[in-house]
């Protein structure tokens, strides 16, 4: 017989969610499935794959858009189209490379919440 870790009511085998409570019984945990590539952002989006659009998208903004940061993409695109003028160019590149130290650097769980939206 196993029991809800939130609530303490019975749960049968296998049940995915608690039917008294709504808490998932499933283990959430991202780091276990593939390691490095495979660890997922809060939105469930791949670190491999935020890492390749970054290197080859990120004057777009296209990993901060894909990873909810609106904002922050905007910007990287106003940027990107001031970039005629060679000071926002820098500024750009800059972060576009900083951005990228973050995802290859992060850890799986500092991953998680990279570029989560402040709300």
């Amino acid at each position: 017989m196993k029991f809800c870790s939130n609530c303490g009511n019975k749960v049968e085998q296998g049940q995915a969610v608690c039917l008294s409570c709504g808490f998932s019984l499933k283990s959430n945990n991202h780091t276990t499935s593939g390691g490095w590539f495979d660890a997922a952002s809060h939105n469930g989006h791949k670190r491999g794959v935020i890492a390749i659009i970054t290197w080859f998208f990120g004057v777009f903004g296209v990993h901060r858009f894909m990873l909810g940061d609106n904002k922050s993409g905007g910007l990287m695109l106003l940027l990107l189209v001031t970039s005629f003028l060679v000071v926002p160019m820098i500024i750009l590149l800059v972060w576009v490379l900083v951005d990228f130290y973050k995802v290859i650097a992060a850890t799986n769980e500092e991953f998680e919440e990279l570029f989560k939206p402040k709300s």
